[in-house]
């Protein structure tokens, strides 16, 4: 019993002690219990401005979003953690909704204590562009050549005492093929324009052109030495023949009597003109250069007149050919009209380095040409008393030819234009080039010449018997025209 009692009275002081030294220990901590080293260091800046967070943007459960605030922890010294805390589960993250962020809130960087506030980015003032000038003209001075008038000998010469017919080999051709009329026209040409809208982009346009009539007068005259004579062949006889101007012939003493004398005089003259008007419309272009489509119609005007005029005074002491001091006057007349009217198509463009500028234009038209030929002719005898008498008909103008004729053709009409041009001042500029028009099947004086005489149609010269000639048959050609140009030009 007495020991039993003292194995419980040592079991009893060994609990007690046992408790006290677990309290002791749970009251005091370890010396280095849960030492943590802290290294800091700031999170560098984003670059990427801040947007104002919305509700799709909160994080899912259970998701911790990391401070700005780098923790590097030494595990050497982390102590190790009574069961009792192991076991004590892990209180899962609850997100937040995010608070809505108005931008123009000044706002603190965390990191760096920066302020700042969303960038405002300024851009340079945009510069008011010139509008374009949308009314424009030019003045123009032409100095163009033109394809000649061909025509037929009309006047001959031989020595004295011989006839000047195409067959005598003494005979010299002294107006007519190969002479044309190759003279230089001078003209003037106007072009204005306007532009429908502020871009420039479309546009009206207008242009004319007129040449001087240009002239060619030949004139000889004499008393028969050399002789001067008018060729034609002679449909009764088949043979080259001529009629006189001034002749003499040789005589029983071996000279020459006068026969006549007289002078003959061959005028020829052609004026140009025209005008067109065009839709203009900008294909492409910027500051240097531009190019244009034209689309209009078209006029051209061509006229030749050729006239051949004779006043005779007869000189016979024998009186053979007409009595003495009879004067005559002998006229033709042979003159064509070509009108144009049609449709054009064509480009124009310009190209700018600082004041200079080359431009061209192009066209092409396609349309009637509308041939009116004019043929008439008269011969007036003066006696040496003063009686005159005037007849229908001259030489190569009798009645089987002479009246009006018209004819339809169907023409392409191409045009080139080239200028150099500079600029004076923003609004003027002066230019100059070359133009080059070409114009298919036209009627020309020249061509409706007929040499063929039947002797019997002249006035005064017995009743008309056998062939109708000279005859009307309409010969048409081409025509082409080109020269210089220098103008000014003027924008608004």
């Amino acid at each position: 019993m007495r020991l039993f009692n003292s194995l419980t009275l040592w079991g009893c002081a060994g609990l007690a002690l046992h408790s006290a030294a677990v309290s002791l220990h749970a009251e005091t901590p370890p010396a280095r219990a849960a030492e943590i080293e802290l290294d800091w260091k700031p999170a560098p800046r984003s670059n990427v401005l801040p947007v104002a967070a919305s509700d799709d943007m909160e994080p899912k459960a259970g998701f911790v979003k990391p401070n700005r605030v780098d923790f590097n922890i030494s595990t050497s010294d982390v102590p190790v953690l009574p069961k009792a805390e192991l076991d004590n589960p892990i209180v899962p993250f609850e997100p937040r909704k995010m608070p809505q962020v108005d931008p123009n809130v000044v706002r603190r960087s965390a990191d760096s204590g920066v302020s700042y506030r969303p960038a405002t980015i300024e851009m340079p003032p945009v510069q008011e562009q010139k509008s374009p000038d949308l009314i424009w003209g030019s003045a123009e001075y032409l100095r163009w050549w033109t394809k000649g008038n061909s025509m037929p000998p009309l006047v001959t010469t031989a020595p004295i005492g011989q006839l000047g017919t195409l067959d005598n080999p003494q005979t010299r051709t002294v107006f007519g093929e190969p002479q044309t009329l190759r003279n230089a026209m001078n003209g003037l040409r106007l072009r204005g324009g306007l532009w429908l809208d502020e871009c420039a982009t479309c546009g009206i346009e207008a242009g004319l052109f007129r040449f001087g009539q240009s002239d060619q007068r030949f004139r000889l005259g004499g008393a028969g030495d050399p002789g001067i004579f008018r060729p034609f062949s002679n449909t009764s006889s088949g043979a080259p023949d001529a009629e006189v101007v001034a002749l003499q012939l040789p005589n029983s003493t071996g000279g020459f009597d006068p026969i006549l004398s007289g002078t003959v005089t061959v005028r020829n003259s052609t004026d140009f003109a025209g005008w067109e008007a065009n839709f203009r419309k900008r294909l492409c272009g910027d500051q240097c250069s531009n190019l244009d489509f034209l689309i209009g119609y078209r006029y051209l005007r061509l006229r030749d007149m050729t006239s051949i005029q004779e006043n005779l005074t007869s000189t016979d002491p024998q009186e053979v050919s007409a009595p003495l001091g009879t004067r005559i006057n002998v006229f033709d007349r042979f003159e064509t009209v070509n009108t144009f009217n049609g449709g054009q198509v064509g480009l124009t463009g310009e190209k700018r380095w600082g004041r200079w500028n080359a431009g061209f234009r192009t066209t092409v038209a396609l349309g009637n040409t509308q041939q009116k030929v004019s043929i008439d002719g008269s011969t007036q005898v003066i006696t040496a008393e003063g009686a005159s008498t005037t007849s229908r008909g001259g030489l190569l103008a009798l009645p089987s030819n002479i009246g009006s004729y018209t004819a339809n053709r169907f023409s392409v009409i191409p045009e080139v234009q080239a200028n150099l041009g500079y600029q004076i001042t923003e609004n003027i500029r002066v230019f100059g080039g070359y133009s080059f028009l070409y114009w298919a099947n036209v009627a020309r004086s020249g061509g409706q010449i007929d040499l063929n005489v039947n002797p019997t149609l002249l006035p005064n010269n017995g009743p008309p018997s056998g062939a109708n000639r000279p005859a009307f048959q309409l010969h048409d050609t081409n025509f082409w025209a080109h020269g210089f140009n220098i103008g000014l030009e003027m924008r608004w």
